[in-house]
């Protein structure tokens, strides 16, 4: 310091040009700050874009692994059906079900449903009980007809 500071004025003079001398070397310290700040930017718009990107890729690898995920578990149960199919001989196009337990179930279920019932045997089939009366009766139709007897 060249003088001694005797009032607030010169007070205020050392500290209003200190302030400048520290104003000064900080500006020239962060003279280019503007145009790293607009670098900064475009750098971050480009990352982002590149981010985006990759987002939109990985996005994208994802459905598709869903996709085929989803493609072997309906592969693997149409095969089941079709062994079930082979199995019980129900055709695997009426096969519903979301395991191989409730499949087989819902076809047994159909194939007793669809088993043919069995009709009541008769002793003698393509005859009634009452044949005998009746050709009698065309016996003595004819018999009084033609006085012949068969």
């Amino acid at each position: 310091m060249e003088f001694p500071i005797e009032n607030q004025e010169a007070l205020d003079a050392v500290i209003k040009d200190r302030l400048a001398r520290e104003r000064k070397k900080v500006e020239e310290q962060y003279s280019d700050y503007d145009a790293l700040k607009a670098e900064n930017q475009k750098l971050k718009e480009a990352t982002g874009s590149q981010k985006t990107d990759l987002e939109k890729a990985l996005e994208q690898i994802d459905a598709l692994k869903e996709k085929d995920a989803q493609r072997e578990a309906k592969q693997a149960l149409q095969a089941l059906k079709e062994k079930i199919s082979k199995d019980t001989g129900i055709p695997s196009e009426l096969i519903t079900g979301d395991d191989e337990e409730s499949m087989r179930s819902f076809a047994d279920s159909v194939a007793a449903f669809a088993k043919p019932k069995s009709a009541p045997k008769v002793p003698k089939s393509g005859s009634f009980s009452n044949d005998a009366d009746l050709l009698s009766d065309k016996q003595k139709l004819a018999k009084e007809m033609f006085g012949a007897t068969s």
